[in-house]
């Protein structure tokens, strides 16, 4: 089974949640007008982030087989020269990360970003 860092976040929050969402969703309740507002806003700002990375490729996904290849398409982007990469995705075993920004800074180095649309700064770490 694959969670994502909100279905964690949630998990850590409602433990029942999480096993609700992987097998058996019609008992959630619906995201409510609100909610969709607030995820919709973080969308937006995302794509305003992304800005701040000019020529970045997007690697994304629409589709569950477009996500199953990320992690190829992400290290494909990688080994073309990409220095900026939004939307890619690791895998190593049973872990998977996707990260919102990938930006390469030195031969083994790079900054991976995550996007969060909030009212105030977050803490930013940075490690090499």
């Amino acid at each position: 089974m694959t969670i994502s860092k909100s279905e964690y976040m949630m998990f850590l929050k409602h433990p029942a949640w999480l096993w609700l969402k992987k097998h058996d969703k019609d008992k959630l309740p619906p995201v409510d007008d609100n909610t969709q507002a607030i995820f919709d806003a973080g969308h937006m700002f995302e794509s305003y982030a992304e800005q701040l990375f000019p020529g970045g490729v997007n690697i994304g996904f629409n589709n569950y087989n477009e996500y199953l290849s990320l992690p190829e398409r992400t290290t494909k982007a990688l080994n073309g020269g990409a220095k900026t990469i939004f939307q890619g995705r690791f895998e190593h075993d049973q872990l998977t990360f996707i990260c919102d920004i990938i930006d390469v800074v030195g031969k083994n180095e790079v900054d991976l970003y995550e996007i969060k649309s909030s009212t105030k700064p977050s803490l930013i770490m940075s490690t090499t």
